[in-house]
């Protein structure tokens, strides 16, 4: 179920973010990882989804990710990530 609060309100919200937004302030290559947790419950397929905490489309549900520190594994990324959507 998709559901936003005020949709103007998190336009403004984004743009903000956007307009302020510094992409050399991470390191680079960026990595992330999206992780697909899926399973069959009463025969059919369900898949994990998060509501966004931030900017960008903070509200929207996704699949759980994050980027990958850089002295960080996939594997160690992927269960960072679990532990802190949990």
């Amino acid at each position: 179920m998709k559901r936003r609060a005020d949709t103007s309100r998190s336009h403004a919200d984004e743009s903000a973010f956007l307009a302020d937004y510094d992409a050399t302030k991470f390191s680079r290559p960026s990595v992330a990882v999206d992780l697909v947790l899926a399973t069959v419950r009463d025969r059919e397929t369900r898949v994990l989804l998060t509501q966004r905490g931030e900017h960008p489309f903070k509200g929207a549900w996704s699949l759980p990710g994050g980027f990958v520190g850089p002295s960080e594994s996939l594997d160690a990324t992927c269960h960072r990530v679990l532990q802190a959507k949990a």
